[in-house]
């Protein structure tokens, strides 16, 4: 089964090919640039599909902003950012096609695979979602707690036989009430793309990722069922799996790192730099790549994820790279230049 940290995605743009785009896209739009320089530009786009992919990245990206800053389209740009992210580049993610609505000027996201059109009319609609680096806390009818990272979205449907959770975007960390429990009160079920997870008493996270949910379990067991699989495991505290609609893959021990989140900390324990990007990148609103050359980099502390300039400062001082930033909106992290 595929891995849940690392899921599959139907494009890759080579990090070279993406800073080319945007080194040509800083030459463009100086007040300098002349025929010589759109007849370079040009030549370079047509010399591989991966640049033609990666300009339009570049170019989508930064009409995202510019569609931010036109005051009639406030407000739909900042729905529109928080319900789909600019997707992030490093090593280990692929980048997907994004596209603007026609004519108007205003940004509309259609993600490839992650985020078909029915995934965002669900996020849309959802009784409660957050934004791009924002979480929330919800208190449920039953006295549960449920917990929203950034970018998520959950649907509640409680009935007379069952309490359910609907995981539409992203991740969620739950606490059921001892006080249900003990009442003897309806199953209280989470709902994924991929299946059903039942909690037995418990604390638990669950984050949904392109074809694969993820759940981590920190206290009391859970019991998760694929959609269309006939496995059932449970899972007790201590423990993590990953499944798809079909199969559940091997159990091991949960992350800490998996729980820290809720309380604005990425925490990293000898994670990869790439890791570490995609992670974070989560909580940034742009674009946020890293150079293979230091990908494997391990990092090791805790980050604020509410103030991703300062986990970004704070790398800088850790390890023996260079955060370069520009536009306001394209963020990358390569080697730190020999003295």
């Amino acid at each position: 089964m595929t891995s849940a940290k690392h899921p599959p995605q139907p494009l890759h743009i080579p990090y070279e090919a993406l800073e080319s785009a945007a080194d040509w896209f800083a030459q463009l739009r100086a007040d300098q640039s002349d025929a010589a320089t759109h007849a370079a530009w040009q030549r370079w786009l047509d010399a591989s599909e991966h640049h033609r992919q990666a300009w339009r990245y570049v170019d989508l990206v930064s009409a995202s902003f510019q569609s931010m800053r036109q005051p009639d389209n406030a407000a739909i740009g900042e729905a529109a950012l928080q319900s789909l992210r600019v997707a992030r580049v490093s090593r280990r993610r692929a980048l997907g096609a994004i596209g603007l609505l026609g004519g108007s000027g205003l940004l509309t996201w259609a993600s490839w695979k992650a985020s078909p059109l029915p995934y965002l009319a669900a996020y849309w609609m959802a009784d409660f979602r957050t934004a791009t680096g924002e979480t929330r806390t919800v208190q449920l009818a039953d006295g549960s707690q449920v917990w929203l990272n950034t970018d998520s979205a959950i649907d509640t449907a409680y009935t007379p036989h069952e309490r359910l959770l609907r995981l539409t975007r992203g991740e969620i960390l739950i606490q059921t009430s001892g006080q249900a429990d003990q009442a003897g009160l309806r199953p209280f079920r989470v709902a994924t793309r991929e299946g059903r997870i039942d909690a037995l008493g418990t604390r638990f996270d669950v984050r949904q990722f392109d074809a694969i949910t993820r759940v981590a379990v920190f206290e009391g067991a859970v019991a998760i069922q694929p959609a269309a699989g006939c496995t059932r495991r449970l899972l007790h505290a201590g423990e993590a799996a990953s499944f798809d609609r079909v199969a559940i893959g091997a159990t091991h021990a949960a992350d800490s790192a998996q729980e820290a989140w809720h309380q604005g900390v990425l925490l990293a324990e000898n994670m990869s730099l790439g890791e570490w990007v995609d992670e974070l990148g989560r909580y940034r609103r742009g674009h946020l790549s890293v150079d293979p050359a230091v990908s494997d980099l391990r990092v090791l502390g805790s980050f604020p994820t509410a103030d991703t300039d300062l986990a970004l400062t704070l790398l800088e001082q850790a390890l023996p790279v260079r955060v370069h930033r520009r536009f306001g909106w394209w963020t990358t992290i390569g080697p730190r230049p020999v003295a």
